[in-house]
């Protein structure tokens, strides 16, 4: 039995996948290193505190620069423009902060606060106020 360093056998139930998504993708599928250009995506204006410039790539991915200005509230501004308007978002999302900071409340009442030059994850959560 072939085992890696740290444990289990790659075949074991009990060993976790790398990957924190819940679809594993078979990496036939994956496309290879792709650079971005978001001034050549679409941008979605969400109201005057933020907007997103949208990329579409090879297999199916999308990926959006968000610009929150300081001040932005998820419910006020997201909320309604989806179907049902939810409270809380219903989309996991990752992503790097590329500056300012912004205050996370997640639907179980945990709050985090994400600075500049960090990378996030996360799913039903709003955020609550962006800071330049």
């Amino acid at each position: 039995m072939h085992r890696q360093s740290g444990g289990l056998p790659r075949s074991s139930p009990e060993r976790q996948p790398l990957s924190p998504f819940k679809r594993q993708r078979n990496m036939a599928e994956i496309p290879k290193t792709t650079l971005l250009d978001y001034s050549t995506g679409t941008r979605k204006q969400f109201d005057e505190s933020a907007y997103a410039d949208i990329v579409s790539t090879t297999g199916g991915y999308t990926s959006m620069c968000i610009t929150i200005k300081p001040g932005f509230d998820w419910r006020k501004s997201v909320s309604p423009l989806l179907p049902g308007c939810p409270e809380w978002c219903p989309a996991t999302h990752f992503g790097f902060l590329k500056s300012g900071c912004m205050k996370v409340k997640y639907e179980d009442g945990t709050e985090k606060t994400v600075n500049a030059g960090s990378c996030w994850m996360g799913a039903n959560r709003w955020i609550q106020k962006a800071k330049a």
